[in-house]
């Protein structure tokens, strides 16, 4: 008897002992899964890194290779604007201050033409790269040829005669008042020739409204600008702005490049638009082209028939 319960209480030890053992290796098994699947998340996360990494460099590389490179064009930049400061400082005629002034349009263009592809940062230290051209290029042509001091100009006395015979004259005279309007007739046509009536030239700041048919070229000065109401004009914005605004154009084009904010068009319609901006927002347009390069996606809310191809 005392054998058999013996027997029987090691019998129970090694059940115990081996439940405690499947226990335990039961266990193992699920630490070992556990780690297994933490090794795969970060194989596949290394992985998708490496891939990342894979196509940034094969991105890098077609970028530089369209010469969109913001390193190359950078470097090009400070070397033809130093380039054209010599120039600019050395030039005396004024046929060599127009054709270093191209230049520096063409550098404007360039850097226009690169908006999209740099930072923000990089954008507006080439713009400001442009604008010292410009201004050296005035600078150094208002050295060469310097501006007439403003004087009045004496009233001529042959007309001053006319006018005081005609005012003595009266209107018993049969050509006074003929005789009076034909110098006010001939100043006016004068100043026509002067100052045609299709052609203005606006400097600064601000709005212009109100036009048909006219041509409006502003020299910015880097602020907000806004055209409304215009009908058959054609509007260019030489240099950087910080915002354009456009309302209620007919028949217009428009020429802006580079702004450095936000553009915003509301009621265009049979209209071309060549804008190199941050963003666009465009409301109640109808039959109108964009060629554009933005750094955003544009806002485009009730518009009808509008076409859009990239700023060439």
């Amino acid at each position: 008897a005392t054998a058999r319960k013996r027997t029987r209480t090691r019998g129970r030890g090694r059940r115990r002992e081996g439940a405690r053992l499947g226990k335990l290796f039961g266990q193992a098994m699920v630490e070992l899964a556990k780690a297994t699947a933490v090794q795969q998340r970060l194989e596949a996360s290394q992985a998708a890194a490496r891939e990342r990494t894979a196509a940034r460099k094969a991105e890098s590389a077609a970028v530089a290779a369209n010469g969109e490179s913001p390193a190359q064009f950078l470097a090009a930049l400070a070397a033809d604007s130093e380039a054209l400061t010599r120039e600019i400082a050395a030039a005396s005629t004024s046929s060599a201050l127009d054709a270093l002034a191209e230049r520096a349009a063409a550098v404007e263009e360039r850097v226009a033409r690169a908006a999209y592809f740099l930072p923000s940062y990089d954008v507006r230290a080439a713009q400001a790269q442009v604008v010292e051209l410009k201004q050296a290029v005035e600078q150094q042509r208002a050295k060469a040829a310097p501006r007439k001091r403003f004087a009045f100009k004496k009233r001529p006395k042959a007309a001053a005669s006319n006018a005081a015979s005609a005012a003595e004259g009266g209107a018993g005279a049969p050509g006074g008042d003929a005789a009076q309007q034909q110098p006010e007739q001939q100043q006016h046509e004068q100043a026509q020739h002067e100052a045609p009536a299709d052609f203005e030239v606006a400097v600064g700041r601000g709005e212009c409204g109100g036009e048909a048919g006219r041509d409006v070229v502003i020299d910015s000065d880097g602020g907000d600008y806004t055209f409304a109401q215009l009908k058959g004009c054609r509007i260019v914005v030489r240099g950087a702005c910080t915002a354009l605004r456009l309302f209620q154009l007919e028949d217009c084009q428009v020429f802006a490049a580079p702004v450095a904010g936000p553009c915003f068009v509301d009621g265009a319609t049979g209209c071309t638009l060549h804008v190199a901006a941050r963003q666009i927002r465009v409301h109640r347009a109808t039959e109108t082209a964009f060629h554009l390069r933005m750094l955003s996606r544009p806002v485009i809310e009730e518009c009808r028939v509008l076409r859009f191809a990239p700023l060439g």
